[in-house]
């Protein structure tokens, strides 16, 4: 996925080289997303954490991506921290964000 449209609910997932760590072994983690000056961290307790894939997801909600701004790249990064204090991170992903003609957030 390079895109992400507003007022949708897409999921980022991450991949991890079982060679370089199992996402088992991590104890706490920070998913950030920066967009200009608008910076949301999120923890452990907010991603979904697959060991058998050995992945990290996060979902956006609609109000999420409404709120991104159309044509202005959406970075992610991800740190890690293991039980004997080392931690380590990944390089920056970039999203285009596509804008949606409606503002709204859809319901049933």
């Amino acid at each position: 996925m390079d895109n992400i449209l507003q007022g949708t609910t897409p999921t980022i997932t991450i991949s991890i080289d079982p060679t370089d760590f199992s996402v088992s072994d991590v104890i706490a983690l920070e998913f950030t997303t920066k967009q200009k000056n608008n910076i949301s961290v999120y923890g452990l307790q907010d991603v979904t954490v697959d060991t058998n894939a050995n992945t990290v997801s996060y979902t956006f909600s609609q109000a999420e991506t409404l709120a991104f701004i159309p044509d202005v790249l959406l970075s992610v990064q991800l740190r890690f921290m293991f039980a004997d204090g080392s931690i380590v991170g990944t390089n920056r992903m970039n999203f285009n964000i596509d804008d949606l003609i409606s503002s709204e957030v859809l319901s049933p």
